[in-house]
């Protein structure tokens, strides 16, 4: 239980900061 919650942490991590980057990007562009 505990891993699956640190995986799913981590996913929405990585989710995020996509999410962030791609916005950044838009936005310089």
């Amino acid at each position: 239980m505990n891993g699956s919650i640190k995986k799913n942490i981590f996913f929405l991590k990585v989710t995020v900061e996509k999410v962030v980057t791609e916005i950044s990007i838009g936005h310089w562009i």
